[in-house]
């Protein structure tokens, strides 16, 4: 290749995929972000889903104690 194309020319070719590798490595971090940000925000989501559900379940646990009979213990047990 070097003996058919003069070197200025492959200098020029080189300083374009440069220029281009500099660009698509610049979409390529943005895009990153935005992909990391998004999974981040499901996580936190999640955690709070989580937390929710945790919170009804211990509530339920503590309320059942005033059910009348066997109702109460029986719905702790399956809590």
């Amino acid at each position: 290749m070097r003996r058919r194309v003069p070197l200025d020319i492959l200098k020029e070719q080189h300083e374009v995929a440069g220029i281009s590798y500099a660009v698509i490595g610049g979409f390529y971090g943005v895009l990153l972000a935005f992909v990391l940000v998004a999974s981040w925000e499901r996580f936190e989501r999640a955690r709070a889903n989580t937390d929710a559900e945790a919170n009804a379940v211990g509530d339920l646990y503590r309320q059942a104690a005033g059910l009348p009979g066997e109702t109460g213990p029986s719905l702790r047990q399956d809590l």
